[in-house]
């Protein structure tokens, strides 16, 4: 080909020639580009250096004024000339078709559109020069949720499927979009069916990756002890949906089982197993051991579907607002405590009639103590087995006056307690205890119930109405216990008279057991129960119960509490008048336990405060504090004000309550060294963060000055650093990284400076958690999904997307550390955000065979952290930060990434290699 010279000398020493950026002006150039059949090459007249096309180096040709070829004169990438020799040159450039993975997503191309959202420009003409983001245009497949393009939706989700497929690393993956550096951000999408051609070379096939299986999962504290077989390898066979895996190892042999104890644990890292003896094993029964996590316990890869690295939590932990990150710092959990007092007026129980014993059965003697720090017994005292016991006897009759848990060994300690009154074969006749009661070792046969009771009014009951009821011929008819049939008997089966926490109610039975309900020592008698209450402002300090007034039996409580005692005031003395001591006030609550509060447990609840010295000081003058006693149920001449509604609003306004040492509300305090910040309330309960050393929370971090990290609420989410631990799903995503990717060819093609936007922005101002909050309820949440959603023209249509920028550095996941890159990452690779699926349109396109997880945060509340995550059938749903769903990670491939062959259908994927 002819040498056209360059009007002027190339030069560093003369950069007339050398344009802005460092490029160089093309017309100083005659060049030649390859013809689109690649038949040849023609003459390029068009502006700028050929889009999609890269330099051909072995034809391009630069002479000196001598006509001697120089070599070395210039580097070109990305379009941009660079200047490497001050010689004085002539050049003649040719310029090939590339096979580019970013063509496949032209602007020509109708389901493709061009991303305007937030953060969007791409000329001086669009330039935001306040909150640049994006300086490149950006491309998304996009499918319309109607009939668009003379298909319906459904068929056009297929048609983009069908394009969008390329093998990388040797997997199969989803183009989602370009990237801002010009590349391609690509969705895991299973593992191809490898093959080959006639002529010899590799085939894949994404086609069928639904039902196939491969290693994947990780999994911790997996048990490998005692006798399993451990091989090199497996093979597979599929059939619909089941694949049954083949343990082989690598020379062919069948592999036989091992004893693993923790002395030879390590000598099976890397093998594979059933989790049994046997050779085979179906879908998702097939595990790898990566490693040992201590003595017998190991890290594993589980046998799951392709279509993901396996399925699992995000985070293992969900009652942090920390665990919204992909990455996190503080981790602070909120706590939650009953704010009145606590009276526990008894618990239910099963007392077993009969039990079955086998022959190593303890039994002793003696009984054994209770222990009330943990409601159990002790252990039983000298124990022998039931063998033992028997010896030579033809029976186990030597049983019958014996004490046993009915389970096997004499150590540990039970919440049951039997006696052993009547034995038949391998069956035990018993009168059972519980919390604390000692059955009667009187061999007897019977128990003792009656139907009504007497108060003695000394801490006693006396049943009366009493019938002797034998064991061995118990049947479920035996009583008929109902709303109107009440009975009562004494813990140890036989008394009639007994304490009030030795008491039961027996509310139903059945052939083998009676269940009952259990009087604490916490319970009265008699109660006086009041709808209003008077205070009589004496030196005593005395109220007087007021409004309707009626009587309670407290035995009766179990069936009567719901409907008599509740929202009524209490004279525990059993009086109308008490002193401020015996007072109490009952709300709605369980048959097992009432919540109460007193003029004692008077919480004081306030937005303002001081700090000094390590001291809180709230202020009970703030026009919002709340007095819980004063201001609830002594106003309005003795009427209770309190209720759920009104609690909600001024909750809302007032967050701090002082807390002891081990973070419980601390009622009539106004100065301690440790707060809660109330974030939300459900009747009886606060839920909050427990705040000290001047720790506060401000919602406000829009201002400066609460952009601090004794404001725990930017400490936990937007610190400069607060990526310093991995979640759950990171740490499984790099290891799956390391295993398939790092320090192969594949990943030389990853761009390093993508960014995976795990975005933890509010757009609701933080609800409830505001310190001046509307109100203040169970479901108030955090909403984080935040990433702005707007209405923009695209082609002459008005389409919603949502916002592809990221707002806070610390959510700009990188592997290198840029100007919008937090260089956090291990490895560049993370998970597809939220707005990046919903903005490639109709649901059906994002199927998948598991639901999956994406990067971005929806929501935090009392219950759970949780995540945006897609459905399988293709919708964007939700799920909590501890729930399993299937792991697709995301990778960015540079914009010189090249594909070798392929159309991008499922059956003939787009290859890079």
């Amino acid at each position: 080909a002819a040498i056209f010279g360059l009007s002027k000398s190339i030069s560093n020493s003369n950069k007339e020639l050398v344009a802005v950026n460092n490029r160089l002006d093309r017309r100083q150039f005659k060049i030649y580009k390859q013809k689109d059949d690649k038949s040849g090459y023609e003459v390029y007249n068009g502006s700028g250096f050929p889009e999609g096309q890269k330099l051909n180096t072995s034809l391009t040709v630069c002479v000196d004024t001598n006509n001697n070829t120089v070599e070395n004169i210039f580097t070109y990438e990305n379009g941009k000339f660079s200047v490497t020799s001050n010689k004085t040159v002539f050049c003649t450039l040719y310029f090939d078709l590339m096979n580019s993975l970013t063509k496949v997503l032209a602007s020509s191309n109708p389901y493709v559109q061009e991303y305007r959202g937030d953060g969007y420009y791409h000329d001086e003409s669009d330039k935001d020069t306040e909150h640049p983001f994006f300086t490149r245009p950006i491309y998304y497949w996009y499918v319309p949720s109607s009939s668009y393009n003379g298909h319906t939706a459904a068929e056009n989700a297929e048609i983009v499927r069908d394009s969008w497929n390329v093998v990388y690393a040797g997997r199969c993956w989803q183009i989602i979009r370009t990237t801002e550096q010009g590349g391609v951000k690509l969705l895991y999408n299973g593992e191809p069916d490898i093959g080959t051609d006639q002529q010899g070379n590799t085939t894949y096939d994404c086609s069928d990756n639904r039902n196939l299986y491969h290693m994947g999962e990780i999994e911790s504290e997996y048990i490998i002890s005692g006798s399993k077989v451990y091989a090199d390898s497996y093979t597979a066979t599929t059939s619909g949906t089941t694949t049954t895996f083949t343990l082989v190892n690598n020379d062919n042999s069948t592999p036989t089982s091992t004893n693993i104890t923790a002395g030879n644990a390590s000598t099976v890292v890397g093998k594979y197993t059933c989790g049994n003896t046997s050779l085979t094993c179906t879908n998702a029964n097939l595990r790898k051991i990566i490693s040992i996590e201590a003595g017998v316990t190991a890290y594993v890869y589980a046998s799951t579907q392709i279509d993901s690295i396996g399925s699992g939590k995000f985070n293992s932990q969900y009652n942090s607002l920390a665990y919204a990150g992909y990455m996190y710092n503080d981790n602070t959990a909120y706590e939650s405590k009953k704010l009145p007092q606590i009276i526990y007026t008894g618990a239910t129980g099963s007392l077993d009639i009969k039990q079955s014993f086998v022959t190593d059965t303890y039994f002793s003697y003696d009984a054994p103590t209770w222990n009330s720090s943990n409601s159990k017994y002790t252990a039983l005292p000298n124990a022998q087995t039931a063998s033992q016991i028997k010896g030579n006897d033809p029976d186990y009759s030597a049983l019958v006056g014996k004490y046993t848990f009915s389970a096997r060994g004499a150590q540990g300690t039970y919440a049951t307690l039997y006696y052993v009154v009547a034995v038949s074969g391998t069956t035990m006749y018993v009168r059972a205890a519980q919390r604390g009661a000692i059955p009667s070792n009187t061999n007897t046969t019977t128990y003792t119930i009656g139907t009504s009771i007497v108060d003695n009014l000394n801490g006693t009951y006396t049943i009366s109405n009493t019938n002797n009821y034998d064991i061995t011929t118990w049947t479920a008819s035996t009583i008929s216990p109902s709303t109107s049939n009440y009975y009562y008997m004494c813990g140890d089966g036989v008394s009639t008279t007994c304490t009030y926490g030795d008491t039961r109610f027996i509310f139903s039975n059945s052939a083998t057991s009676m269940n009952t309900w259990s009087l604490s020592n916490d319970t009265y008698g008699t109660y006086k129960l009041g709808t209003t209450l008077v205070d009589n402002n004496n030196n005593n300090n005395t109220y007087t119960l007021g409004g309707t007034t009626s009587d309670i039996l407290a035995i009766n409580w179990y069936r009567q509490y719901s409907s008599n005692a509740g929202d009524k005031f209490v004279c525990i003395s059993g009086d109308t008048t008490c002193s401020k001591a015996n007072l109490i006030y009952n709300m709605p609550s369980s048959s097992t336990y009432s919540y109460v509060f007193t003029p004692d447990t008077n919480y004081k609840i306030t937005n303002s405060y001081s700090y000094s010295n390590g001291t809180y000081t709230l202020d009970m003058s703030d026009s919002n504090a709340i007095d819980i006693w004063n201001d609830f149920y002594t106003s309005n001449a003795g009427t209770p004000t309190f209720n759920t509604i009104t609690m909600l609003a001024m909750m809302g306004k007032a967050h701090y309550v002082c807390l002891d040492s081990s973070n419980n509300p601390v009622p009539n305090t106004t100065s301690c060294s440790n707060v809660g910040y109330i974030f939300n309330y459900s009747p009886q309960t606060i839920y909050f963060m427990k705040l000290s050393n001047g720790q506060y929370i401000n919602t406000n971090i829009d201002n400066v000055l609460y952009q601090e990290d004794n404001n725990l609420l930017w400490k936990m989410l937007y610190t400069s650093n607060v990526n310093t631990t991995s979640s759950t799903i990171k740490t499984n995503i790099d290891k799956w990284y390391e295993d398939n990717i790092l320090n192969t060819s594949a990943e030389a093609l990853i761009d390093n400076n993508e960014i995976y936007c795990g975005d933890r922005s509010s757009f609701n101002n933080y609800g409830a958690w505001k310190s001046n909050a509307d109100s203040i309820y169970y479901d108030s949440r955090i909403y984080f999904h935040g990433l702005g959603y707007k209405t923009v023209s695209i082609n002459n249509s008005d389409t919603s997307v949502f916002s592809l920028s990221c707002p806070r550095r610390t959510d700009a996941y990188s592997k290198n550390e840029t100007a919008k890159g937090n260089g956090d990452l291990d490895y560049a690779i993370g998970l597809i955000g939220y707005p990046e699926m919903y903005n490639i349109g109709y649901g059906s396109t994002r199927k998948n065979q598991n639901n999956y997880w994406t990067f971005s945060t929806k929501s935090f509340n009392i219950v759970n952290t949780y995540k945006h995550r897609i459905e399988k059938t293709g919708t964007i749903g939700e799920g909590k930060v501890t729930d399993s769903n299937g792991i697709r990670p995301s990778i960015a491939l540079k914009s010189t990434v090249e594909y070798t062959h392929g159309d991008g259908s499922f059956a003939d994927p787009y290859v890079v290699e």
